[in-house]
């Protein structure tokens, strides 16, 4: 009996642990139902911050974790953040609509402009954009 129970805590723990990693290991993109919205919303006079990157784009997997946490804080903050994978074809006219070329790439936007672009951030310059 004392054998499952150590057999049964120790399943758990792993798939606690596979689920917090796959978590922190995967974009978090915003649905496509709600992209019109969220896009309205960028209208607005408070910054969104659009996350632009491609399911297999290496550059793109190493700043995962840094993407999500920012979205968080943000989430937290009720400031929008989008985030869009060009691998969706769905989110592929926002690409072009904003003609990025290459992934991953971060706008800021304001009244919905443009009004600061980061291609090929790093994580410290994420980190950053929690304020913003």
């Amino acid at each position: 009996m004392k054998n499952m129970v150590v057999s049964l805590a120790v399943n758990l723990v792993a798939v606690v642990f596979g689920v917090l990693l796959w978590y922190n290991n995967t974009y978090h993109d915003t649905p496509i139902k709600q992209l019109p919205t969220a896009f309205h919303m960028a209208k607005g006079s408070h910054k969104t911050v659009v996350v632009f990157h491609k399911t297999g784009c290496h550059q793109c997997q190493t700043l995962t974790g840094s993407v999500n946490q920012l979205k968080k804080v943000r989430d937290q903050k009720n400031k929008a953040t989008i985030v869009l994978d060009y691998a969706n074809s769905e989110a592929q006219p926002y690409f072009e609509q904003f003609q990025i070329k290459s992934v991953p790439t971060i706008l800021i936007l304001k009244s919905g402009k443009v009004i600061r672009q980061i291609a090929n951030p790093s994580a410290s310059q994420i980190k950053k954009l929690v304020s913003e």
